[in-house]
């Protein structure tokens, strides 16, 4: 299949498992992957099943002309265009404009995170361990007679240097909402490894194309 196809659909993508195509909003945002005028015509290719035909992919009367002509398709990438809208700016989420006071707690829990996140990426860009002889309950912010742990040293050192909004999150926070235990921090350091992959992935994918648009340009 020629990899132009990709660049001219946004939308579309290839499935090495299955080798073939789908169509990423209609897998995603079909309703229970039908279509139709009444919605309930089943789909197949490109929606629950790949499309491995690919001898007629181009042109106004191709599969993939076709395709992006159907309503459910145009409902689909509409769908999949406000979902992300709204992850990336959750203020424009309806429930949000609703609800003033949940966007702003929202923002809050958030930026109560921020200082958390950040003392764990300190410690693992630095190959600094976390853990300490006690990582459970409280952080005891007064509390200087026993080592804890370099993670909880850390979040006493940014109280101390005028963090009002850790040290408010600390001190006021319910035992289950201060998000310091060494079960969140494992939660956190899994999800900074998942971001480093993704982003490692995103890297080898570019310098891929790079390549291969390189090798193309020389032998065109």
């Amino acid at each position: 299949m020629n990899s132009k196809y990709l660049e001219a659909h946004d939308w579309l993508v290839y499935s090495p498992l299955c080798k073939g195509l789908f169509c990423v909003p209609c897998a995603l945002f079909t309703l229970g992957g039908r279509g139709g005028h009444l919605m309930t015509t089943p789909l197949g290719n490109l929606v629950r099943t790949p499309l491995t035909n690919f001898k007629d992919l181009g042109g106004q009367k191709g599969s993939l002309v076709s395709h992006s002509l159907h309503q459910y398709h145009i409902r689909a990438v509409q769908a999949s265009k406000d979902f992300i809208s709204t992850y990336q700016n959750p203020q424009l989420e309806v429930a949000n404009q609703v609800s003033s006071q949940r966007l702003k707690t929202i923002q809050e829990n958030r930026e109560r995170l921020r200082p958390i996140v950040k003392s764990i990426i300190f410690c693992g860009r630095n190959n600094i361990p976390l853990r300490g002889s006690h990582d459970d309950g409280p952080v005891e912010l007064s509390n200087e007679s026993q080592f804890k742990g370099t993670f909880r040293e850390i979040l006493k050192f940014r109280e101390d240097s005028g963090d009002t909004l850790l040290a408010e999150q600390l001190k006021n926070s319910s035992a289950r909402a201060t998000y310091v235990s060494k079960t969140t921090q494992t939660e956190l350091i899994n999800c900074c490894s998942l971001e480093i992959s993704e982003e490692i992935l995103k890297r080898v994918r570019a310098a891929n194309k790079e390549s291969t648009l390189t090798v193309t340009l020389r032998f065109a």
